[in-house]
């Protein structure tokens, strides 16, 4: 994901900061997910809904009598981003639900990973030595996670969250090839499809007041906010930058869940999680050098 050199007027700044509120906002992601309580497909039938419905208030009342025009502008390649956006959210409430939160985030911090693999591969985008390494140091940190699900988590949990991992870096391959292009209609398309496609399984009538709540903060706020900051960033901010900036919801995510649900995380996960993540940041900070 190299988008070269950042300008000195201010677009790194821009950048970082919309990584990191897009980060900061989607970091309480995995404990609504947990405190909401119905079965998994009415909670994407919701997640998808609201957050569809609200970005397109956002939409209309940014371009106004514009808005079918920019809708219009949508590709086969923001389709398949849009379906990829869903799939990873299918396979991180799954994982979620499955396995251990910190297990989940600290194997979806792989993320920046598998997009240097498909950008090498897609985009023809060179993959230094160093990240190679890093890749196969990280599937060492994975290995000490699966070791610690095999005694008594769910390995199907922890595959879910490295499904969930190369499906959103797929998508932001995608959004690097498009990066001119506002992606806000594309994040709600993801949403759309999502509740499409959950619709003939879920109940969404089915759901207490305080899990709605619950629903109404995750669909109609946390994710389109945090959706559309994050697959924008990248316009700004070079790839190990924004790399980094995402691994504070490995830190992030558990640290709510264990605040307020008191789920305290492995050995394994916590030995794991240290590989992956200080592998990363090495990875990142080095990027960060070589950009500058």
């Amino acid at each position: 994901m190299q988008l070269g050199r950042t300008n000195g007027d201010g677009s790194y700044a821009r950048g970082f900061a919309m990584a990191t509120v897009g980060i900061v906002v989607v970091s309480p992601d995995a404990l609504l997910v947990r405190l909401i309580e119905t079965d998994v497909w009415t909670l994407l039938f919701w997640r998808g809904l609201l957050s569809a419905l609200a970005l397109g208030v956002f939409l209309a009342a940014r371009h106004r009598s514009a808005t079918p025009e920019i809708l219009r502008t949508i590709g086969r390649l923001d389709v398949v981003a849009a379906l990829l956006m869903a799939a990873s959210m299918v396979l991180f409430v799954i994982a979620i639900r499955l396995t251990t939160v910190a297990n989940t985030l600290v194997i979806f911090a792989t993320m920046p990973l598998f997009a240097a693999g498909l950008g090498r591969v897609f985009l023809r985008e060179a993959v230094p030595r160093q990240t190679w390494i890093a890749v196969a140091t990280v599937l060492a940190g994975i290995a000490v996670i699966f070791a610690g699900s095999l005694g008594g988590g769910n390995p199907v949990g922890d595959l879910s969250a490295i499904g969930a991992a190369f499906s959103f870096a797929g998508a932001l391959v995608i959004c690097r090839r498009t990066r001119a292009v506002d992606m806000a209609p594309t994040v709600a398309l993801s949403g759309l499809i999502l509740a499409v496609v959950a619709a003939p399984l879920a109940t969404p009538l089915a759901v207490d007041a305080r899990s709605l709540a619950y629903l109404l903060v995750l669909g109609a706020l946390v994710i389109p906010i945090s959706f559309v900051l994050l697959v924008t960033a990248p316009r700004y901010l070079p790839a190990p930058d924004v790399a980094l900036v995402m691994l504070l919801e490995a830190v992030l995510g558990p640290l709510w869940v264990w605040l307020v649900l008191a789920e305290v995380p492995a050995r394994e996960t916590f030995l794991g999680g240290a590989v992956i993540l200080g592998t990363l940041i090495l990875l990142a900070v080095h990027g960060v050098r070589h950009n500058r």
